[in-house]
């Protein structure tokens, strides 16, 4: 029995733009980005697929937080090879693009973006072919954010005795990243202990007490404690010294934070993901 016909990969000394989705190459299928010329023709090909969204039921009103950044990024984008695509191949493509239950990594590697990926779904294909045997199949790309981001970005500081120290953000986001930041201290803590991490900049304090062990990890975004015991508590009451301190985890704003350790802080390691709004192609 003949083996069914596989994509065929591409060797790409012209350096021709591709997409990396989910983890895999369009050259691995032999696709490049590209267009078909006006002699092409289209079929759909029963791909598509719907996000199922929801409502809260209780509130019948909508609740306004404050400002963001308005939508989201959506643009349209050709994968071409220059053989013929097999059916099986070609189900093996739309395996690869539209199987997915939640949202995957798209990079455009074009020689400009090569740094940044997309958070995204891909929908709404069809399949293109021309005169000349050429195939190609057209999606739309629906990001689920406004910005493109980079591979996250870890800035250590080891703290001798003086506790202050800088910390350069690269981001677009409105409000700022809210990264995850190691702590370690040079001796055990006691319970009556305070670590706190303060940014003079954007005017905000964290402060941890009842804490257990040397060192812990702060996801700011999510708002959880890793390593510090079941009783680690964050203040939300500013300290006397900082009355006007906003209480809570830590933001850090576009461009350069000024911030101070506890006394008995040794090391401080901050992990964010840089956000660019970059459009689309």
């Amino acid at each position: 029995m003949r083996p069914f016909p596989q994509p065929r990969k591409v060797v790409n000394r012209m350096g021709y733009p591709y997409i990396v989705f989910a983890d895999k190459s369009s050259l691995d299928f032999g696709l490049i980005l590209a267009t078909l010329g006006e002699d092409s023709f289209e079929s759909v090909s029963g791909a598509d697929n719907e996000w199922i969204t929801g409502e809260v039921a209780w509130e019948p009103c909508k609740i306004v937080y404050g400002v963001r950044q308005n939508g989201t990024v959506s643009f349209s984008l050709t994968l071409v090879s220059e053989d013929v695509i097999p059916f099986t191949a070609l189900c093996e493509i739309q395996q690869w693009l539209f199987n997915h239950d939640k949202p995957q990594k798209l990079r455009i590697i074009d020689g400009d973006r090569n740094d940044y990926y997309y958070l995204c779904v891909l929908k709404h294909d069809v399949i293109l072919r021309d005169a000349r045997g050429r195939c190609g199949i057209r999606f739309e790309v629906e990001s689920i954010s406004p910005y493109a981001y980079k591979d996250p970005v870890t800035l250590s500081y080891t703290l001798g005795s003086q506790k202050d120290f800088t910390v350069d953000i690269d981001t677009c986001e409105l409000y700022g990243v809210r990264p995850t930041i190691e702590l370690k201290q040079s001796t055990a803590p006691s319970a009556d202990t305070h670590i706190y991490l303060k940014n003079t900049t954007t005017g905000c304090m964290m402060d941890i007490s009842q804490v257990a062990g040397t060192s812990m990890a702060v996801d700011c975004a999510k708002g959880v404690i890793t390593g510090a015991g079941n009783e680690a508590i964050v203040s939300l009451t500013a300290p006397a010294s900082d009355p006007d301190m906003v209480m809570g985890f830590l933001t850090l704003a576009n461009g350069r934070n000024e911030l101070s350790a506890s006394s008995n802080t040794s090391q401080v390691k901050i992990t964010y993901t840089p956000a660019k709004m970059i459009g689309g192609i």
